[in-house]
């Protein structure tokens, strides 16, 4: 990555041209030379020189006295975007509260300029963590916690500006918004204080969705309804994920049957990926393998669509659904799991499922043992490991057991890898109970006796 685009991201300068004219005397032609400069000086000290870097681009601001060039704009977010690589977040925060204040009042910086401003600077301040230093120049052991505080500082103070503003961006207020409900969930989850500030975010999410859904005009009601709609599975999404890990069933399938009956619109594929792994994942909660082996593959899909590499997870659980409901079809002979069979991260779960499939009992053990680490890393599979256990096995007692009328349960130990003779009489039991099996058990004499000869 160049440093233009390391400093820029995707918002790139060209995304603001503007056309200044060509009076090579004009303030703006002297703006223009002088912010091109300074970006020269910035390249040229390879990051060392920090005074002259940023009086190179004070020297546009100086020049912009006023605040309504769109040079002086463009310095600010490269001073920004320097201070916080130097971790100089005094400075940062300065000069971030004052590109806010041209964002609100400048009539050079259109919205879709502003707004790719301040995506740029929380995005940037996202990827590049401040974490101050001690006396001895290391990092302190509370480090991540103060990065993380910087980070929501930043956010907090793009919100309140939005909020001050009488002509508030609404759609920046809201993506703002739900971006920093992201990022407790995906950061912060272990904190009830934190739960509490996520509950509050989405409840303002919510609101906003219906104060914009009731203010609709007839003219443009189809357009903001695909907006309105598009915005409430996002903030569905959010809300679907943490009723999920705090394992709340009763309001997951509540909100996940209501998420379904959102007409998506023009959706990201990610956040209809996200809500359908949620619902597998109450699904399975719910011990319905079927229901969860659908969902998951919606959620693959969609997940496949966006180029998320969260579509690898998802097609784990849906290897995970499939083999629990003792299904007959292998996931990876599906056009769309196929490509990914091989795939590294796969492997242990493609392993598994031809064990599976062809009852090899001693094979899928092995393959649980060689690959535990990776399977057993993700908690949402390792929670389900006893039952796929539990499942091949009965499937190989059936076959075991199918052309006899009366078994020893040392034998069907034997034939399960040899496990202990009480996990067999617990199988044995679980498949008379479930109808599969027609028989009793005699624990004296160590037999599984099948019907008729009861």
């Amino acid at each position: 990555m160049s440093d233009d685009e390391e400093y820029e991201f995707e918002y790139s300068d060209n995304d603001d041209d503007v056309d200044m004219g060509d009076d090579e005397s004009s303030p703006e032609v002297a703006m223009e030379n002088k912010y091109y400069l300074a970006k020269a000086v910035r390249d040229e000290k390879h990051h060392d020189e920090n005074d002259a870097v940023e009086a190179a681009f004070q020297q546009v601001l100086d020049l912009d006295e006023l605040g309504e060039s769109i040079w002086g704009f463009r310095a600010l977010k490269q001073l920004i975007k320097w201070e916080i690589r130097h971790s100089e977040l005094e400075k940062a925060m300065k000069h971030y509260e004052q590109l806010l204040h041209r964002i609100a009042t400048s009539a050079v910086i259109t919205r879709n300029m502003g707004e790719k401003g301040v995506n740029g600077v929380l995005d940037f301040v996202s990827a590049h963590p401040v974490v101050p230093t001690n006396a001895s120049g290391t990092s302190s052991a509370s480090s991540d916690d103060s990065a993380w505080a910087i980070l929501q500082q930043f956010y907090e103070t793009t919100l309140a500006t939005l909020q001050q503003n009488e002509s508030r961006n609404e759609r920046l207020w809201f993506k703002t918004n739900l971006k920093l409900g992201n990022l407790l969930f995906d950061r912060r989850m272990d904190s009830t204080k934190q739960s509490m500030q996520l509950l509050r975010i989405v409840k303002e999410l919510l609101a906003s969705c219906e104060a914009n859904a009731a203010a609709v005009d007839d003219d443009d009601a189809a357009t903001t309804g695909l907006k309105h709609d598009s915005q409430l599975l996002e903030v569905y999404a959010l809300q679907i994920q943490l009723y999920t890990v705090q394992k709340d069933n009763k309001k997951l399938v509540e909100l996940y049957e209501k998420a379904l009956r959102v007409k998506p619109g023009v959706a990201h594929p990610r956040i209809v990926g996200v809500i359908r792994e949620c619902g597998g994942k109450m699904h399975m909660m719910q011990g319905d393998w079927e229901q969860a082996r659908n969902a998951f593959f919606e959620g693959f899909k969609n997940f496949d669509e966006a180029g998320e590499a969260r579509r690898l997870q998802c097609l784990k659980y849906l290897v995970l659904a499939n083999m629990l409901g003792e299904s007959k079809i292998n996931v990876f002979d599906s056009q769309e799991a196929k490509p990914y069979e091989q795939a590294k991260e796969i492997v242990a779960m493609t392993q598994l499922t031809d064990a599976f499939m062809n009852d090899d009992i001693k094979q899928f053990e092995t393959v649980l043992n060689r690959h535990g680490h990776s399977i057993m890393s993700d908690g949402f599979i390792k929670h389900y490991v006893d039952n796929l256990l539990r499942t091949i096995r009965s499937k190989v007692v059936l076959k075991v057991i199918k052309p006899y009328q009366v078994v020893r349960l040392a034998y069907i130990a034997s034939e399960l890898n040899g496990i202990d003779r009480q996990e067999v009489e617990h199988i044995l039991a679980a498949l008379v109970l479930d109808g599969k099996v027609q028989g009793r058990i005699d624990q004296v004499n160590g037999l599984l006796v099948l019907r008729p000869y009861v």
